[in-house]
Parts: structure tokens; C-alpha cells; sequence
């Protein structure tokens, strides 16, 4: 099946119960992406759900529909998104805010259950204690 103008849920809504499979391209409305690859199963007339996959980058998303409703997209975590955001080393765990230039913030929980804020104003050369938790 090949979606190429409308709504993909106005579509995939107005199908029989099924399970369907194709592409949508940028002529579609209410997709995750402009290109990509989808499953879709209608279960009956007020449920349904469609899986998609962003061509251009592999992100996945899902979309469901439930008493009669679309809710929004939802797009999968990935590891790419975790980069530097979640960070395992020996001895602690931590998470990490996003750069704001060379700045960022880690809240960081090591093996012993202390609970640390680290700051880099460097780029993540170095880091130094804000504050033990």
C-alpha cells in the first residue's frame, strides 16, 4: 500500500480489520516523517496502530488509536539519543543535560549511593563538583 496524499490516519482509520503494510511519501499529512515505511493493524473500528519507520534516519515511531482516538506520534528512544545523555562507566551512572556551548550539567550516582552534580564548563575536558547529594 502506498500512501502518497491525505491523512495517514484518516486512511488507516477508514480500512477494514486488517493488518497492512507499505510507504507514505511527502504528498502525505500526519506522518512522523516526509518519507518512510509503515505497518498498520486495524483491529476494529475504534482501535488501531501504526508503526513507522523514518527512511532517512531509521528513527521508528508508533501511533494508536484507541476509542475512537489518535493520540500523537511517538517516536523510540535510541541509542544515538542517549549519547551523552546517559552515561555507564565503572563505578556510577549518570545523566547528562545537553551542551549549552562548552557548559553542561551531570547528576551522576555512584556504586556507593552517593549522589553527585558535576559541571564542565569545558566541553566534558574536565569536570568539577557543584554539589554532593
Amino acid at each position: 500500500m502506498k500512501i502518497t496524499s491525505g491523512n495517514i490516519a484518516d486512511i488507516i482509520g477508514a480500512l477494514p480489520v486488517g493488518k497492512y503494510a507499505g510507504y507514505y511519501s511527502s504528498g502525505a499529512s500526519g506522518t512522523p516523517s516526509s518519507y518512510g515505511t509503515f505497518e498498520a493493524i486495524v483491529m476494529n473500528n475504534t482501535t488501531a496502530t501504526i508503526t513507522a519507520i523514518d527512511t532517512s534516519n531509521g528513527a521508528n515511531y508508533v501511533r494508536v488509536k484507541t476509542s475512537d482516538t489518535w493520540k500523537g506520534w511517538e517516536r523510540d528512544v535510541t541509542g544515538s539519543d542517549l549519547s551523552n545523555r546517559l552515561v555507564m562507566n565503572a563505578g556510577s551512572t549518570g545523566m547528562q543535560s545537553p551542551f549549552s556551548g562548552s557548559t553542561s550539567y551531570r547528576l551522576q550516582i555512584g556504586m556507593d549511593g552517593g549522589i553527585t552534580v558535576w559541571k564542565t564548563t569545558d566541553g566534558g575536558t574536565t569536570w568539577n563538583i557543584v554539589k554532593n547529594l
